[in-house]
């Protein structure tokens, strides 16, 4: 991530893009917010995340005649920039596309309701997520908290991306073709 936000200071030092648009923690545990700048210094504060469940193709709209903007965008939302261009309402050449590396975004309300207490901190550790907050400290699967469309889904990265950030893909199980595997098993002619 340090080699993408070094890029991301020198294209704006240099006047490539216009600005940048990613998620930086918040002060409501669960949900990262998504932020809009045009100052270097501010990249450092972006950071890539289950928790980072806002879709910011919603904050780009609204960015359309800033100029090039760069996004972090996961693979869902670049099928969903790839539609929004085919319809004339973005550019593509005013998006600069940072492919972001995705296992799926935590669901805020299933984990909410599990720990049943206020949240006062939440952090992924590995593949687990501790939360801290009125009933004490707890520990969960991060899978458990994923939801289904991200635990199914395939894509790895979707159209045409300018940069990306190394890192793990999705190593969820794909529960669709484990279950279509357990019922070939059954079929034998």
């Amino acid at each position: 991530m340090d080699r993408i936000k070094e890029k991301l200071k020198a294209l704006l030092k240099d006047g490539e893009i216009k600005g940048v648009l990613g998620f930086v923690p918040s002060s409501t545990p669960l949900k990262n917010r998504v932020i809009y700048t045009e100052s270097p210094e501010d990249i450092d504060k972006f950071v890539v995340s289950p928790f980072n469940t806002l879709n910011p193709l919603s904050y780009l709209l609204r960015l359309k005649e800033k100029g090039k903007v760069a996004c972090f965008l996961r693979p869902c939302e670049q099928r969903g920039l790839n539609v929004l261009v085919s319809e004339g309402i973005l550019k593509r050449e005013n998006v600069f596309v940072i492919d972001v590396p995705c296992s799926g975004a935590v669901d805020p309300f299933r984990l909410k309701k599990a720990y049943d207490g206020d949240i006062k901190e939440a952090k992924v550790r590995d593949d687990r997520i501790v939360i801290k907050g009125t009933i004490g400290e707890k520990t969960y699967p991060l899978s458990e908290f994923i939801p289904y469309s991200c635990r199914v889904c395939e894509v790895s990265s979707f159209g045409d991306i300018d940069l990306s950030i190394e890192g793990e893909k999705s190593t969820m199980e794909h529960e669709n073709y484990r279950k279509i595997e357990e019922f070939d098993k059954k079929n034998t002619l």
